[in-house]
């Protein structure tokens, strides 16, 4: 379970579908672990069978910082994420579908 709404899903999915279609979405950290607060931000790997560049993913956050979201929402791509922390977050990861 993600501690959002389905309108913030919505929203969150319209977005990264504009900027990088093919990518599969994840959330992460202590909206997936039950252990968030209502100002906690949303962390997100998106997946792809490529590398998201940089300019895409700060694309992504831009649109993201204006959208009607009540909270923050940090956005990872996973191929450029390291092993470790790959292995850390990976048992919490949820797909946001």
């Amino acid at each position: 379970m993600i501690d959002i709404t389905d309108k913030d899903i919505k929203i969150i999915k319209g977005i990264v579908s504009l900027i990088c279609p093919d990518a599969k979405l994840y959330a992460f950290g202590s909206r997936v672990t039950g252990d968030a607060k209502p100002v906690s931000d949303l962390d997100v790997v998106l997946k792809s069978d490529h590398k998201i560049s940089m300019t895409d993913i700060l694309d992504i956050k831009e649109l993201l910082k204006a959208s009607p979201l009540l909270f923050s929402v940090d956005v990872m791509d996973w191929n450029s994420l390291g092993e470790g922390f790959r292995q850390s977050i990976e048992k919490d990861l949820r797909e946001i579908i």
